[in-house]
């Protein structure tokens, strides 16, 4: 389930640009005893009796969903994620990639001369968000 939630680095950065909606996690950051992790917090679930360290409690974990339905609300930067196979089929590889737009600014990740793809539609969503940030 780790996997549906922004990073800790897209969290923060969305809480610097004041995303405010409830999220069902947050990350925190253990005490020095238990190894100073940034650890994505599991509401609900037993915590080995970690309760005591909620304190360190550093942003929420909104769902990737969440980030880019307030990028566009808030923002006014659309975050559009493309699944496509390869044009020719024949080595059945993915070609993921995202086009973003904000008023005038438009990134599409398949760039010039970069071609980028993503095989991985977590690194996909990852790039997509750090970017759509930037404008």
């Amino acid at each position: 389930m780790e996997e549906q939630f922004v990073t800790h680095e897209i969290a923060l950065k969305l809480k610097e640009l004041g995303f405010d909606k409830p999220c069902f996690d947050s990350y925190y950051k253990e005490s020095p005893e238990y190894g100073d992790n940034i650890i994505l917090w599991k509401y609900g679930y037993d915590n080995f009796g970690r309760e005591e360290y909620i304190w360190n409690i550093l942003c929420d974990a909104p769902l990737w969903q969440q980030a880019i339905d307030w990028l566009r609300e808030k923002r006014d930067t659309v975050i559009d994620l493309k699944y496509k196979k390869d044009a020719l089929g024949w080595n059945g590889y993915n070609r993921n990639y995202f086009i973003i737009k904000n008023g005038l600014n438009k990134i599409d990740s398949r760039g010039k001369f970069e071609n980028i793809f993503y095989d991985n539609e977590i690194s996909m969503k990852e790039e997509a968000i750090l970017k759509a940030l930037e404008l």
